[in-house]
């Protein structure tokens, strides 16, 4: 996929300039893949077009001159059927405001395939962006590729002999080893610390040695997971211990119950 193709939208050069002087913040509270392309200019959308999955979203980080950079995390965990990749879009709001609008838009016709997870178990990609703050009328966001993992560049990979094993290689060796879905349970009340705050909650088949997949499990209900999404932008590390996870927020706790799934496998996999 190509990354050039990214505009901050109107509707977001509108909430830099309503911030300006306020002394607030901008929140950016999830970022969307989408399946469709735009109908007329990119900057004029408000909305990812054919919406498909709710990326996680780690917090913002704050760089030198007026910059802040934002990861994203792809993970193909219980989607069900696969996509065509057209569209990623970040979505942003005042600080202490409940209106959230589409604040920044990348787009490719092409695309890239994001497979089911049954068809690849444990497909992940992430990316970080670099939004440039200058007045309101220039902010710019780029797009740093060197994370992504395309679906072809993936199968090009795998496919070379000399670095892979052979399929029926492979497959002896799977063998050897254990998919694993782990889902816990991190709660409002199970917090402490004051900053940094931390908690350690039991994941049976857990062991300090294993290095999965973490993501939030989001509820079906819009407001709900918008909730969620926030509050997993808390979760600073995970830290997997013998029969339990240690999970830790630098600065701000969840103001919400977060169900998380943890997705690897323990063994030989290749």
């Amino acid at each position: 996929m190509s990354w050039t193709n990214a505009v901050i939208t109107d509707a977001g050069h509108r909430l830099q300039a309503a911030l300006l002087g306020t002394g607030k913040g901008l929140v950016f509270t999830r970022a969307v893949t989408g399946a469709g392309l735009a109908e007329g200019e990119l900057a004029a959308q408000t909305a990812v077009t054919e919406e498909r999955q709710t990326l996680s979203l780690q917090p913002a980080t704050p760089l030198e001159d007026a910059k802040t950079k934002v990861q994203v995390l792809l993970s193909n965990a219980g989607l069900e059927a696969g996509y065509t990749m057209h569209q990623l879009g970040f979505y942003a709001k005042a600080q202490d405001a409940e209106e959230e609008i589409l604040y920044a838009l990348v787009q490719d016709e092409t695309g890239d395939v994001i497979p089911a997870d049954a068809e690849s178990p444990g497909f992940t990609s992430d990316w970080s962006y670099v939004f440039a703050y200058g007045n309101a009328d220039s902010v710019t966001v780029t797009v740093d590729p060197a994370g992504m993992i395309t679906w072809d560049s993936f199968h090009a990979h795998t496919a070379d002999t000399s670095q892979h094993l052979s399929d029926g290689e492979r497959a002896a060796w799977n063998a050897k080893g254990t998919p694993y879905r782990t889902q816990l349970t991190l709660t409002t009340g199970g917090w402490s610390g004051s900053g940094p705050y931390t908690q350690t909650v039991t994941a049976t088949g857990i062991t300090s040695d294993l290095t999965p997949v973490a993501d939030v499990v989001l509820s079906s209900d819009t407001a709900a997971a918008k909730l969620q999404l926030e509050a997993w932008g808390c979760v600073s590390r995970m830290e997997t211990l013998n029969g339990q996870v240690k999970a830790t927020c630098l600065e701000k706790k969840p103001g919400v119950n977060l169900t998380v799934q943890l997705v690897g496998c323990k063994g030989g996999s290749v």
